[in-house]
């Protein structure tokens, strides 16, 4: 009797064990069956969608996808799909969302990003929306020319000159720079287009309290009332107008940069240095990285005669900006009345060169006509400034387009 009950109990063991192996084996077994049920089901949803796109059936691939992409709203292509479908029936938000749901780990949030941006800023005008897709697409691929190019231009034209350099300098380090980028480079000494006043109204709709968009478009329409050939009665007021309107702004944003920017050009070219010392004086600390301030302020020290701070100033705004012509023009004629003649006629000669290539640059249709030769040019200037990593990398990238002049 004894020895009955360690027998039952090893068999009753010998029956667990069988058991749970025959569970274990039924459970891979099933879990294989539902993968290969998962699969086919996978298969059907994408041939379902692709057959509904191919037929432009945009209704039957929106309902299609809305399906999949609940039963799995971790895959990127339901999303894709149906972010195609709403984009086809002019259903915009929709599609926003759609893309905006494709896993940032998957290789498809790029292009899903990208077709976002481009939503945002061509098709609803939304630039300040656009911009953050578009920036946060460059932390998972920072290497995209469209996107770089894309942002260049925004900040171009809305007068944010210190991301414009950044974002350039940025496309630069991952050579994934447009040719006109170094266009936009060149010119942001003095940021002017004869359409941002048009554009950034426009984009106003969309953002009406923007202070960037506000500024941008009252500076260069005040640009463009000045370079007006045949100044009128009617014009004068309105470039009066003007005028009393940019003060306003001001006063409501005294930290603006773009305005800032434009009272001390204004003010300078007038020759009213107590202005010029008072905008200075508005300038906020986080500015301290936009040279043209630092040529201000060199402008102002000369003027009153403070001829060792002017230097100190306009050489500050060099190393920040090297290839900014009116910077080096400021220097030559400081370092001229301080007696140093040779070095004055250097830095004459780097800022006459600067000055003609600006305006040859000027004459282009766009920035995008830019010709090789006209970007070995900058090459070349920027190699006399002393911007060697900027003059290096752009022979660089002219020997891979082949050229050869």
């Amino acid at each position: 009797m004894s020895d009955d009950v360690p027998q039952a109990r090893s068999r009753q063991r010998i029956y667990w064990l069988l058991g749970a192996i025959l569970l274990a084996i039924g459970c891979a077994g099933g879990m294989k069956l539902y993968d290969s049920w998962e699969q086919h089901r996978v298969g059907e949803f994408k041939q379902l969608c692709r057959a509904a796109d191919q037929k432009r059936d945009w209704e039957s691939l929106i309902k299609t996808a809305e399906e999949w992409s609940q039963w799995r709203p971790t895959s990127a292509d339901p999303w894709l799909f149906l972010a195609e479908g709403y984009l086809q029936t002019g259903k915009l938000e929709e599609a926003l969302h759609a893309l905006d749901q494709v896993p940032r780990h998957d290789p498809k949030a790029i292009p899903a990003l990208s077709k976002k941006a481009e939503i945002e800023f061509d098709l609803l005008n939304r630039p300040l929306a656009s911009e953050q897709t578009s920036l946060e697409l460059l932390q998972l691929e920072p290497r995209l020319t469209v996107i770089r190019s894309r942002l260049i231009f925004f900040y171009a034209l809305s007068l944010q000159r210190v991301k414009l350099i950044e974002q350039i300098q940025a496309s630069i380090e991952y050579g994934s720079e447009p040719p006109d980028a170094y266009v936009y480079l060149f010119l942001c000494d003095h940021l002017y287009f004869s359409n941002g006043s048009q554009l950034n109204s426009k984009w106003l709709r969309s953002s009406p309290r923007s202070e960037v968009f506000l500024a941008a478009a009252a500076v260069q329409f005040d640009e463009i009332m000045q370079r007006l050939e045949n100044q009128t009665e009617a014009t004068a007021k309105t470039r009066r107008e003007s005028q009393e309107k940019l003060n306003r702004l001001l006063e409501k944003f005294p930290r603006n940069s773009a305005l800032l920017r434009y009272f001390l050009h204004r003010y300078a070219e007038e020759s009213k240095v107590d202005d010029v010392a008072r905008i200075l004086a508005m300038v906020p600390p986080e500015a301290g990285n936009d040279s043209v301030f630092w040529r201000f302020r060199g402008w102002y020290q000369a003027a009153v005669d403070d001829l060792e701070g002017a230097e100190e100033a306009y050489r500050k705004s060099l190393e920040l900006t090297k290839i900014d012509w009116r910077t080096w023009l400021g220097l030559a004629e400081v370092l001229r009345l301080k007696g140093d003649l040779q070095e004055a006629e250097r830095c004459q000669k780097i800022a006459l060169t600067g000055k003609r290539l600006r305006q040859d640059l000027l004459r282009l249709p766009t920035a995008k006509d830019i010709t090789d030769a006209q970007l070995h040019r900058i090459s070349e200037y920027a190699d006399a400034c002393g911007d060697s990593q900027l003059a290096n990398h752009l022979q660089f990238r002219l020997q891979q387009r082949g050229y050869g002049g």
